[in-house]
């Protein structure tokens, strides 16, 4: 019993690690592409603000909900 718990907390703390560094990516990459993604979309400029503001504030969010 005490070796499946093992593997199933090894492997939740190996799926969060892999969605983490997944999210990273997404987050950081937005901001030197804002220009081409606002001008090929024809987002305006409070739309384009929304694609940096979202991510950050739902992380701020459900940071909370984490622990539970």
């Amino acid at each position: 019993m005490n070796k499946i718990y093992n593997k199933n907390t090894f492997l939740l703390l190996f799926v969060i690690a892999a969605i983490s560094l997944n999210l990273r990516l997404g987050i950081t990459s937005v901001g030197p592409l804002m220009d081409t993604i606002r001008t090929s979309l024809s987002l305006s400029n409070a739309q384009a603000s929304l694609l940096t503001t979202v991510p950050v504030l739902c992380m701020g969010i459900f940071a909370s909900l984490a622990t539970v």
